[in-house]
């Protein structure tokens, strides 16, 4: 599903509550979820997947084979930073900058950041605004993933993820830092086609 703000969605306003968007993304994703179905989230994307998971459990009792939570700190862990969103102009470009995985096209034409300045802003707002509520673990497995050089996210805040499943639960670093999808691309992929084929295999376990 694609988000407002993004790609053919960029004329929509980007929504800066990550509870309003995970129940926007559910209700959206529901129709296509009539076959065993596995969540991935990077980033901003892993809270947003295990909220995601929490509505579709929920609402719909719809349960996913597995949520891969990349790249972001279990989200029952205070936040780091604060106020990222209302940054000057130029401090959240710096900021961005600092993160890493930045598309060259930005530097190259610095007048796209006004494009998608205002998506980074409500996603940085989503997150630190979020607060946790302790709810009965999710009953499908957890991967945690990481980069082994990322500075926002340690191995014992990928850890943590284990307290929000009744299920296996396992954590899995690769090479590179925040953005290790694009530097570990090849690596994570053959993980995601382990688990895929192993589902398959299975035929899910379920009636």
């Amino acid at each position: 599903m694609l988000l407002p703000g993004r790609d053919r969605r960029l004329n929509e306003p980007a929504m800066p509550d990550l509870m309003a968007l995970a129940a926007a993304a559910a209700e959206g994703m529901r129709p296509a979820l009539d076959v065993p179905f596995v969540l991935f989230g990077h980033s901003m994307g892993a809270l947003l997947a295990f909220e995601v998971t929490r509505v579709l459990g929920a609402r719909h009792g719809l349960v996913p084979e597995r949520l891969y939570a990349s790249a972001y700190r279990a989200p029952h862990l205070p936040h780091r930073t604060r106020h990222r969103g209302q940054l000057p102009r130029d401090e959240l470009i710096q900021e961005l900058m600092a993160m890493g995985g930045t598309p060259p096209q930005l530097s190259q034409h610095p007048e796209l950041w006004d494009l998608v300045l205002p998506t980074m802003r409500a996603d940085f707002t989503a997150c630190e605004s979020y607060r946790h509520v302790q709810s009965s673990p999710l009953e499908c497995p957890i991967t945690a993933l990481g980069g082994v050089a990322d500075a926002l996210v340690d191995e014992e805040e990928l850890r943590a993820w284990q307290e929000h499943t009744r299920g296996p639960f396992q954590v899995r670093r690769f090479p590179g830092g925040h953005f290790f999808l694009q530097t570990a691309q090849e690596l994570v992929l053959h993980l995601l086609n382990q688990d895929l084929e192993a589902l398959l295999a299975a035929g899910s376990g379920r009636p």
